[in-house]
């Protein structure tokens, strides 16, 4: 997460199992938030993989998550109003 509200790389490719970690390099608050209620058309996640949200991630912390189901996860950033920090997580089965 950037001070420019994007997520870099806003793409990275995994195998099922790894372990993503977010860092909040920005100057306020951000989120990893993977909820299909927060924007319909912007999350989406693969058969049978749980929603999650990490809550509010302060400047400078980190946020990790494991990713065990192959497929496409998209998330976004909800602290922003009014821009669209989304990102994708690649999940490679082993």
């Amino acid at each position: 997460m950037t001070a420019s509200n994007e997520f870099d790389p806003q793409e990275i490719r995994i195998r099922a199992g790894d372990v993503v970690e977010w860092r909040n390099t920005s100057r306020g608050a951000q989120t990893v938030t993977l909820l299909r209620a927060a924007a319909p058309m912007l999350v989406a996640l693969p058969t049978g993989a749980l929603e999650f949200d990490s809550g509010r991630i302060a400047s400078g912390a980190t946020y990790r998550r494991q990713f065990t189901i192959g497929g496409r996860y998209q998330y976004l950033s909800t602290t922003n109003a009014g821009v669209t920090m989304a990102g994708v997580v690649l999940v490679l089965d082993r």
